[in-house]
């Protein structure tokens, strides 16, 4: 017989914010793009959160805090 072992696959997938909606209800749409190990980015999710103008805080940065505290996307992690 013949053995082919295992072998290991690392993806490295790169997550981006390409462009935040904002609704007039208080909530807000991030669209995320994915490319995996350096290929095309292409769109992989629309994400909504709410967000508040009176914070001080800018909206990519409000986007960014939702989207890595929630569930979907556990262990991301922003660089």
């Amino acid at each position: 017989g013949m053995s082919l072992g295992k072998q290991q696959v690392t993806l490295d997938v790169i997550c981006a914010i390409v462009l935040i909606h904002i609704m007039p209800d208080g909530t807000a749409r991030a669209t995320i793009t994915s490319s995996a190990n350096g290929g095309d980015p292409v769109q992989t999710d629309i994400f909504e959160f709410s967000y508040s103008m009176s914070s001080g805080v800018g909206m990519y940065e409000q986007a960014l805090e939702q989207i890595l505290a929630s569930e979907k996307y556990a262990g991301a992690v922003a660089n």
